[in-house]
């Protein structure tokens, strides 16, 4: 594999049918070998049909994982299993939860992991948290991040819709 093009935050949703054909064309015409979405393909009512419709066009293998859009409108379980059920019987849609290491190259492997990144687990009216001072933060996190696994007693439980 020599040539991959790389598609992050497409929200093909709000695009309608003429205009996602021309965003995958316009990968096809780049010639790749492989495409990888990084997350925020759609909302969960359609990303299956987003990406089949792009897999047919595209006709390459699509490697991707569900960013926090993805879980919109749905329940993070049930979209993960359809996606899953799609990228099972199609020729071209892998989806990297379900993978292991993906090897591109003998020198080069893909891995990934869908993530759920607003930080307010859906709950918007009565969201509070707020970045930890610095002297509070994890070592094991970014500078300006919060980390649940880390810092678990400063999170709120997690709703049993989001598990």
């Amino acid at each position: 594999m020599k040539r991959v093009v790389w598609a992050t935050d497409v929200h093909l949703n709000f695009l309608g049918r003429p205009d996602r054909r021309a965003f995958a064309e316009s990968i096809v015409q780049e010639a790749p070998d492989a495409v990888l979405l990084s997350g925020d393909v759609a909302e969960s009512p359609n990303v299956v049909a987003c990406l089949e419709e792009m897999a047919e066009i595209v006709r390459r293998p699509i490697y991707f994982v569900l960013g926090n859009h993805d879980f919109y409108r749905g329940s993070i379980t049930r979209t993960r299993q359809a996606v899953a059920r799609a990228a099972a019987e199609s020729e071209f849609l892998v989806y990297l939860n379900t993978q292991d290491v993906v090897e591109l190259t003998p020198e080069t492997g893909l891995v990934g992991h869908d993530g759920w990144g607003d930080a307010r687990l859906g709950d918007y009216r009565s969201w509070t948290a707020r970045p930890l001072p610095r002297s509070s933060r994890c070592s094991a996190t970014r500078p300006r991040t919060i980390s649940p696994g880390c810092c678990r007693k400063r999170w709120r439980p997690i709703p049993a819709w989001w598990r």
